[in-house]
């Protein structure tokens, strides 16, 4: 697979500029527009791969940005994450950081993300490894710009945790909480509606003891919020432990939970 030469690319330019469209036919540059052609050497890229060559070019890039992607090695894809790189000011030596036809789409829409929004080395790499899936960049992505350091990240920059989990860890820190009160609900054993739960307590000011009561994968998270919210009512510990268990569902723990908050409240009127 051979990339265009600068000769090959100046001639691209100067059709572009006269207004034709290229595509590849057989092996064969030809121009689609008026019937006319223009044959240049052998190309071995397809008409998307073309386009993206041309629109470079009508974007004002230069040949020698041109050339860190006119190449049969990326995919049409690939080559229009790079032209956006340049379109959007980024120098050749930053292009071609992510210019590798073994990163994929979104690594380097990351890649030039990061670079456009002044994120370190180290966010970047954080960014574009190789086992976390587009929406799962999308998750560290939203950390860094909202401020987060990459140790607050790391702790939810994990493959087992699926974006709905990442986005719970990430909205915890983003809420003020500290490194050792989100370790408390950032494991892949909870759920994000069992994270939900745990966050919501801590963001509430519930207390370890009172967090580790119901921070058990065990719990539904409807059970979960039952225990939660005899706390946030002011029941007492011991009264909240008459229902945080697994042999009453969700509906029932609501039920004795009403009727302590019930007992509390016209114990607190006698008064």
């Amino acid at each position: 697979m051979k990339a265009l030469n600068y000769e090959v690319l100046e001639q691209i330019r100067e059709i572009t500029q006269k207004g034709f469209i290229l595509k590849s036919i057989e092996g064969k540059c030809q121009n689609v527009a008026d019937g006319l052609k223009y044959e240049l050497q052998y190309i071995e890229l397809n008409r998307n791969q073309m386009r993206e060559i041309q629109k470079g070019f009508r974007a004002g890039l230069t040949c020698e940005q041109v050339a860190l992607y006119a190449s049969p090695k990326f995919n049409c894809e690939q080559m229009a994450e790079i032209r956006c790189g340049f379109e959007s000011g980024l120098t050749c030596k930053q292009v071609a950081m992510y210019a590798k036809p073994e990163l994929a789409k979104w690594q380097m829409a990351g890649f030039r993300r990061g670079l456009l929004m002044g994120f370190t080395n180290e966010q970047i790499e954080l960014l574009t490894e190789a086992y976390f899936t587009s929406s799962q960049t999308n998750e560290i992505e939203c950390g860094f710009e909202n401020g987060l350091t990459c140790r607050q990240v790391k702790m939810y920059a994990d493959p087992e945790l699926d974006i709905y989990q990442m986005h719970e860890i990430r909205l915890g820190f983003e809420n003020g909480l500290t490194m050792n009160q989100v370790e408390q609900y950032a494991n892949s054993l909870f759920d994000c509606y069992q994270m939900c739960e745990i966050r919501r307590g801590l963001e509430a000011g519930l207390t370890s003891e009172q967090i580790e009561l119901y921070a058990w994968s065990g719990f539904s998270w409807a059970q979960m919020n039952e225990i939660r919210m005899g706390f946030e009512n002011g029941l007492l510990m011991s009264q909240v432990e008459t229902y945080a268990s697994f042999k009453f569902n969700w509906k029932q723990m609501n039920e004795i939970r009403r009727r302590l908050e019930l007992k509390n409240k016209l114990f607190r009127k006698a008064k």
